[in-house]
């Protein structure tokens, strides 16, 4: 899927809708590998051919191709029994990479968006004005994803970001675009059966000094969504800030100590109601 273009988040929303589904037929086609990996065979090549062990533990056939048995027969297997043996170590840990793989889908959604990239942060554009809608009627994050594709089909919307968890969508509208709050509002209605109303919220822009990778700026997003009244963080490394859609009671020192934690420093901010 992710060849095809499929961004980390809605991979993460269309697994998420399936997911009672998807996880036990998983696990059960899992299961069965697993137990076709590694019973025990029936009988080994030593069974069929007769190959000996050595005083070294290798098997005859190991030592010499011409080495014979006493009764004057080969010891060794015909060719194909090495290649095997080799194409099952393969499948093995093919297996277990699979099932590594499929565990942190199953178990770490979000995190989907880290491992893909995210090419929808708000904090790559320089020229947006924000709006932040509260939104009602969503029942998973699928229904986040669904909303967030409406308002990108609205004319002047240049990002959208909708959280499921927080219940609103941050909307970033290029500076001088003519485009209604109604319109806004229809797209919302539009994607399913929801309803959403503006809030009046504060836009907290931070100059952070010290990130160098996605990893970074995942880090101080994840940190400033768990502050209170927090409603939305995008963190851009190579724009070096942070733009944080908040109530107009969380405080800067509220912001600057949750990009502390995460192991950073603020430069400088501006707050704009």
């Amino acid at each position: 899927m992710l060849a095809f273009g499929v961004s980390g988040g809605a991979l993460s929303a269309a697994f998420e809708a399936w997911r009672p589904v998807l996880l036990p037929v998983t696990f059960l086609l899992l299961g069965v590998a697993f137990f076709l990996t590694y019973r025990k065979p029936k009988k080994t090549a030593q069974d069929i051919y007769g190959c000996e062990d050595t005083t070294n533990g290798n098997a005859c056939c190991s030592i010499s191709p011409t080495q014979e048995k006493a009764d004057g027969t080969a010891c060794c297997p015909p060719e194909g029994i090495s290649a095997g043996s080799s194409l099952k170590r393969f499948n093995k840990v093919m297996l277990w990479v699979v099932t590594i793989a499929v565990a942190v889908f199953a178990f770490f959604p979000n995190y989907i968006g880290l491992i893909t990239g995210d090419s929808n942060s708000m904090a790559a554009w320089d020229d947006l004005d924000k709006l932040v809608v509260t939104v009602e009627g969503m029942t998973c994050k699928a229904c986040a994803m669904k909303i967030e594709k409406s308002l990108l089909s609205v004319s002047g919307v240049s990002a959208a970001e909708v959280s499921y968890d927080k219940k609103q969508a941050v909307i970033g509208i290029s500076k001088g675009a003519e485009t209604s709050r109604q319109e806004i509002l229809e797209a919302i209605s539009s994607a399913g059966d929801y309803t959403g109303h503006f809030s009046d919220q504060a836009l907290w822009t931070l100059v952070i000094e010290g990130m160098t990778c996605e990893s970074c700026a995942y880090g101080i997003k994840t940190r400033l969504l768990e502050v209170p009244g927090v409603s939305s963080a995008s963190v851009g490394y190579e724009q070096a800030r942070a733009e944080v859609v908040a109530n107009p009671d969380v405080s800067v020192d509220a912001l600057k100590k949750a990009i502390k934690d995460a192991g950073f420093t603020v430069k400088s901010f501006q707050k704009n109601e």
